[in-house]
């Protein structure tokens, strides 16, 4: 039961993924979107106290499809071997750090 509420979560994070990627024509932004925006709900979910298995439709399953942190990687090497390396530098910064406050506020708001 664990492995079909993963894969389904997984399932519904890629399509959730594609359905807001979609509306962003430039790649490193299109990724920038969806990993803030699977940070803000990583976030503010971090804090609740859910059943095991409805974390791990959601963490594992739909969150780790949603956001996937290879998929930055590649557009940092291609930035790289590109020689971009403002927008390079910009997209790991604002990723990271960005994230890292998105993150924070998503788990003040969930705490409230």
């Amino acid at each position: 039961m664990n492995i079909f509420l993963i894969g389904l979560g997984g399932f519904l994070g890629a399509i959730s993924r594609h359905a807001c990627s979609s509306y962003i024509k430039s790649q490193p932004f299109k990724v920038m979107f969806v990993n803030l925006l699977g940070c803000f709900f990583l976030g503010f979910l971090s804090s609740k106290v859910l059943d095991l298995r409805l974390r791990m439709f959601l963490f594992i399953g739909f969150l780790g499809s949603f956001t996937t942190f290879s998929t930055f990687i590649s557009d940092n090497f291609n930035l790289m071997n590109s020689k971009d390396f403002m927008m390079m530098g910009l997209n790991i910064f604002v990723q990271i750090f960005l994230g890292l406050i998105i993150f924070y506020f998503g788990n003040q708001l969930s705490n409230q």
